[in-house]
């Protein structure tokens, strides 16, 4: 079995980042209580999301030999073998939360358990498809969350936000596949920097994160959000200036687990998020 430091690298910790903090701010924003069920939810959510990460290295071992070849597969710190039972543990904690939540949840973790099967493994390999990279992420960490949260109590969906934060997480995405070019451009896996070229996925980024956010200021300009809104607005701003900025930083940096790009990255989407959760539970 692995040691610690091998399972920090199979799972891919960094994204606990996302998965806790976005689904407290999907909590604020849905009006929610931060009890028991949402800490479950998060607990559960964190599993799979530890799931998606090992099997997804599992699968596309290939590739880390030719992307990250420091990662426990292509290093031999891990068999195969021993990689299959982390992954299989992860999602059936991750079923057996959900089990004790609702029967929504349950059904949303056995997607999410599904979906990272056929994201990964060859014979279907959803992350094929065109910007699959960038819809499963954001169906991962935006869409299955968001519902989530929202399926403990079941109001409304605030679908203005759900919006929003699945096109945060959407564009942001692409991010992640900077690191991974040489290996997809050889496998013919079609993401945003493969499709678009680098520099112009970097414009997609800004571009699509500039439209999501004036979407909300339009909004604030039209009343249908509160006047204090405009602080989480303006600071998505500012968020999207220094985001263009280290996007057009060069650096080399090999990594195992993923880069501070993208660690950087997800930690500012996550701030956007709680400012507008955190605004959300003060007007209401």
């Amino acid at each position: 079995m692995a040691n610690i430091k091998t399972l920090f690298n199979v799972t891919v910790p960094q994204y606990l980042l996302i998965t806790i903090f976005s689904s407290l701010a999907i909590s604020m924003t849905l009006n929610q209580e931060i009890g028991i069920e949402v800490i479950m939810v998060i607990i559960s959510l964190s599993f799979a999301m530890f799931g998606l990460n090992s099997s997804n290295q599992f699968f596309e071992s290939e590739l880390d030999a030719i992307n990250k070849p420091l990662r426990p597969i292509p290093a031999k710190t891990i068999t195969k073998k021993g990689l299959m039972s982390v992954f299989t543990i992860f999602f059936i904690i991750s079923i057996l939360i959900a089990f004790f939540v609702n029967k929504i949840f349950l059904f949303l973790i056995i997607a999410y358990i599904l979906f990272s099967f056929a994201y990964s493994i060859p014979q279907i390999n959803l992350k094929k498809i065109y910007f699959g990279s960038n819809i499963f992420g954001s169906v991962f960490h935006s869409v299955i969350p968001y519902l989530s949260i929202w399926s403990l109590k079941q109001g409304p969906l605030e679908l203005h936000f759900f919006y929003f934060y699945t096109a945060l997480i959407f564009f942001i995405a692409t991010t992640k596949d900077y690191e991974d070019f040489a290996g997809d451009r050889k496998k013919n896996i079609c993401t945003a920097p493969v499709i678009l070229g680098i520099e112009k996925s970097k414009l997609f980024i800004i571009v699509g994160l500039f439209i999501s956010i004036t979407a909300m200021a339009i909004l604030l300009f039209y009343n249908i959000l509160d006047f204090y809104f405009i602080i989480p607005i303006t600071s998505s701003y500012l968020v999207l200036f220094y985001i263009s900025k280290k996007l057009f930083t060069k650096y080399i940096e090999v990594n195992i687990t993923q880069s501070k790009l993208v660690t950087h990255s997800v930690i500012l989407i996550v701030l956007i998020q709680l400012l507008f959760g955190i605004t959300n539970r003060l007007v209401k």
